[in-house]
């Protein structure tokens, strides 16, 4: 945090993990989020997501990349 702008950095962080971090009471809300384990299918839910309430959201992935990263779904939660 730079006293103006947050951070969320999730690195791996699937479902689970998401779920542990929101059920633990800390403060999730964050104006940058870099999205969780490359935007796959398995990380960023809809309720994490409502926990963090980011601005932006980076998503780190190769182009062209084998395990087609971001997922659709993960995209679509981020715009709305």
């Amino acid at each position: 945090m730079n006293g103006k702008n947050s951070s969320l950095f999730t690195g791996d962080a699937q479902v689970k993990s998401e779920s542990d971090m929101i059920a633990s009471k800390t403060a999730l809300k964050a104006d940058v989020l870099k999205v969780g384990h490359h935007g796959s299918n398995t990380s960023t839910s809809f309720a994490f997501l409502t926990a963090v309430t980011p601005k932006y959201a980076v998503i780190s992935v190769g182009a062209k990349n084998s395990y087609r990263h971001p997922r659709s779904t993960t995209s679509t939660l981020l715009s709305h």
